[in-house]
């Protein structure tokens, strides 16, 4: 299985990605830094109150759910394997359909225009750090103030 990585992961300011918005240098959450170092990744976020970027990501979200999980509505599954064949199946269907407006498919431009910029995955998994912050009081004890994991 093929599992390269972009280089690039765009959000529509999502709260639990995008700590700040800011058009020129938005604050991400710590743990997607942490991917995003990992992984060499950079972060983007859309310009917030600018609906023309978001279209993109929200048009990719919509076509994901109307071409993946309605298909699958109306079916019962009785497993997670189950749902994920359904998935990987309705995910073949659709990068094998063909493009209205113009030649090939998602799968053919992928392979031609993509496939070839892309970099593998790290063979190294990816390890959350453990931060913590902490406040000096006047006896220069340190007193925990919040554990994130």
């Amino acid at each position: 299985m093929l599992n390269p990585l972009r280089g690039v992961i765009l959000s529509d300011n999502l709260k639990a990605f995008v700590i700040k918005a800011d058009r020129y240098d938005p604050d991400f959450n710590e743990v997607c830094v942490q991917l995003a170092d990992c992984y060499r990744l950079d972060l983007q976020a859309a310009r917030p109150r600018k609906p023309k970027d978001k279209a993109s990501v929200e048009n990719a979200v919509r076509t994901a759910y109307t071409r993946l999980y309605a298909p699958l509505r109306d079916r019962t599954f009785y497993s997670l394997e189950q749902i994920n064949t359904g998935l990987r199946e309705q995910l073949t269907l659709h990068q094998r359909l063909a493009f209205q407006a113009r030649a090939g498919t998602r799968l053919s431009c992928f392979k031609e225009h993509e496939l070839p910029l892309l970099s593998p995955l790290p063979t190294a998994p990816f390890l959350l750090k453990k931060t913590v912050r902490a406040k000096v009081h006047i006896s220069h004890a340190l007193t925990p103030l919040v554990h994130s994991v």
